[in-house]
């Protein structure tokens, strides 16, 4: 049961290093990178509900084609 879970989980934050940045984050305050992740998580978000709205749901497994 977990596995599925934890699946899900790895993909999330694959979207989240690919399409965010969240690869190469450059702050360095902990602060800083606590706002870039929180941001970065509302930005895929935002562009899952945009895909979501415009009838793609396909688009909502790859945001970059949304802009």
């Amino acid at each position: 049961m977990h596995r599925h879970l934890r699946a899900g989980v790895e993909r999330v934050f694959s979207r989240l290093k690919s399409f965010t940045g969240l690869d190469r984050v450059r702050a360095r305050k902990k602060n800083n990178v606590e706002t870039h992740v929180v941001l970065s998580a509302v930005a895929l978000v935002a562009a899952s509900l945009t895909a979501q709205r415009q009838n793609k749901p396909g688009l909502i497994r790859s945001p970059s084609r949304l802009i």
